[in-house]
């Protein structure tokens, strides 16, 4: 018997019972409660539990399969580590209590503690980090709560110290608060570290360098975009429908890179000899009009639309978020659209669907691109933008009988 069939077929407790049981003679009393049944009740509850753990140590033993500290083993031996938990930077402006209207600026000093509740009611600090000169300056909080609670939603926040005064943090992060990475998340990267090796600014060393900064869920690298010894980094942010990243952030990973003031000279992770552009990722809506939908009679049109929809974003989300930053190891090629039959293969998977008998138009940005699949367009530096899928103006018309 081989360790899969032992963890297969050993690991269910009645099956277990059954199997012992029908091993004695049928003159004796197996039935529930007898001293025959208790005892191989009592002896294959052990044989099941051992089987269980032996199945569960087998799956530890292979990246793929592997969970929690026993993945983090694996991944430590590609010199990769688990994302732990950031914190949120919020841009944020200091009001008068007595006038709620007027943004003012107070002189209060850094690294003091404000207090505010988040979106699951709990409550958080928030440490004020500085002061940016921008067209209309502005301040820059940090929740001392890591994880993505605290990028929700507008929030006031107040100081016993400095009780004069109301702060309100505005909507978008500057710097999104991300929770730990996912095991999922892991194994995707451990697996790239594990095809192309980090080294010498090739793009597996950018890619773990700036993922690894606070804040970016995501980066696109083209070398060479401008000639040799040019890298542009394209970042996007953890939030789906709103992938952009702040001028803020752009500005501290241009920092670390490639300091604006010693381009090119190796001074950040960037290596000698290469001079790197940072940009935010560009977002392009995509919706498809599909005609001419057969559908099986027993399924209601409304539920099909329903589910054709949801297979769709789930596709975008796959594909354009969780793989955006991902490469192919051989041809180095980010993914830059979903071709017709891909298409089809989604709706066609829908329960109910028989047959795309009409046309597939893409729209991108409300403006129809063709009937021959979705192709990421691009931004002005040539880098992929970022589609976000929209399902409230994809429409379906049915082929009727």
């Amino acid at each position: 018997m081989t360790l899969t069939e032992f963890t297969n077929n050993w690991t269910d407790f009645k099956t277990m019972v059954e199997a012992t049981l029908a091993l004695q003679d049928d003159t004796l009393d197996k039935r529930e409660g007898s001293v025959l049944y208790d005892f191989a009740a009592l002896t294959d509850n052990n044989i099941v539990s051992f089987a269980i753990s032996i199945g569960d140590l087998f799956n530890q033993l292979f990246l793929k399969t592997s969970t929690g500290t026993y993945l983090e083993q694996h991944a430590a031996r590609v010199n990769v580590d688990r994302y732990l938990a950031s914190a949120c930077k919020r841009k944020a402006y200091f009001y008068d209590v007595e006038d709620n209207t007027t943004i003012v600026y107070p002189t209060i000093p850094f690294d003091t503690l404000w207090s505010g509740t988040l979106s699951d009611g709990s409550s958080a600090s928030w440490k004020y980090l500085e002061r940016i000169d921008d067209t209309v300056d502005y301040e820059v909080f940090e929740c001392q709560t890591s994880g993505s609670l605290a990028n929700d939603e507008e929030l006031t926040i107040t100081s016993d110290t400095y009780g004069t005064y109301n702060v309100v943090l505005q909507t978008i992060p500057l710097v999104y608060g991300e929770d730990d990475e996912t095991d999922e998340e892991l194994i995707l990267r451990t697996e790239t570290v594990e095809k192309t090796p980090a080294y010498g600014g090739n793009r597996t060393d950018y890619k773990e360098k700036v993922e690894a900064i606070d804040g970016v869920y995501g980066v696109q690298i083209y070398p060479a975009w401008q000639g040799g010894g040019t890298v542009l980094l394209s970042l996007c942010s953890p939030e789906e429908s709103d992938p952009t990243v702040s001028t803020y952030l752009v500005d501290s990973v241009k920092e670390l890179v490639d300091p604006l003031d010693a381009e090119g000279e190796g001074i950040g992770y960037a290596p000698i000899g290469h001079t790197v552009t940072v940009e935010s990722v560009t977002s392009e809506t995509v919706s498809f009009a599909i005609t001419n939908l057969i559908i099986a009679r027993s399924y209601q049109q409304t539920n099909v639309v329903a589910e054709i929809k949801t297979a769709l974003a789930n596709a975008f989300t796959e594909k354009f978020h969780t793989k955006w930053s991902t490469y192919d190891s051989v041809s180095f090629d980010y993914i830059s659209g979903l071709d017709l039959n891909e298409i089809e293969y989604i709706i066609m998977g829908v329960a109910g669907v028989k047959n795309v008998a009409g046309t597939i138009t893409t729209i991108q940005n409300s403006v129809p691109t063709g009937t021959n699949g979705y192709s990421v367009g691009l931004d002005a530096r040539g880098a992929f933008k970022k589609p976000i899928f929209d399902a409230a103006n994809t429409t379906v018309s049915f082929l009727t009988a």
